[in-house]
């Protein structure tokens, strides 16, 4: 897509008055377009161009298995996925969620059961392939964003559910799964989302 003028402009004086200063470890122009892209601050951007760019980026990178994984990627599904971690390895990515899981039937006053415990959903990067996206209308519909291979979710904090509770939960949530509905966050595009999480398919 065709930059307007003003982030061309702005990407220009950005490698302008890093080039001086930073040498060999200024960003390039594209990278700067890309941080652009991806919402930073000028003032962000300028901290990953800048000397301290890679103890910046290895302070951000939650494991060593990232290393092949770019930084900037990283950062931006941590903010975007709709998780309380999101945990991207080598070989997997991992997003963890503390909240209550609706299941089972509506009850007395149209409400479902709910079960307050931790779900742990892994996509392997291996096979990783995207499916439907559709960006949500406020009243019109829900959003989506599908992501389709060998996907595991299990659940913890479990000990305070009645059995049947848990076996509720379990019918509703199985544990094997060929698709996934990625959470994401109201204010990000889906989009956006899953074209940072085609980079990461093997």
């Amino acid at each position: 897509m065709k930059k307007s003028t003003p982030a061309l402009l702005t990407a220009t004086l950005l490698a302008t008055a890093l080039s001086p200063t930073l040498g060999a470890e200024t960003c390039s122009r594209a990278q700067i377009d890309r941080y652009l892209d991806l919402g930073y601050s000028l003032a962000k951007i300028t901290r990953l161009c800048s000397a301290d760019a890679p103890r910046e980026a290895a302070a951000t990178a939650p494991s060593a298995g990232q290393a092949t994984v770019d930084p900037a990627t990283v950062v931006y599904l941590q903010t975007a996925i709709d998780a309380d971690e999101v945990k991207i390895d080598g070989d997997r990515i991992t997003l963890t969620q503390d909240r209550c899981f609706p299941y089972g039937e509506t009850g007395y006053g149209d409400i479902r059961p709910s079960a307050c415990v931790t779900r742990k959903v892994t996509i392997p990067r291996k096979g990783l392939k995207i499916g439907e996206v559709v960006e949500s209308r406020f009243l019109i519909r829900d959003g989506k964003l599908i992501v389709r291979g060998d996907i595991r979710q299990t659940f913890g904090k479990t000990e305070k559910l009645r059995k049947r509770e848990l076996r509720g939960l379990l019918a509703q949530y199985p544990e094997h799964l060929s698709e996934f509905d990625v959470p994401v966050k109201p204010a990000m595009k889906r989009k956006k989302v899953a074209e940072a999480l085609e980079k990461l398919a093997k």
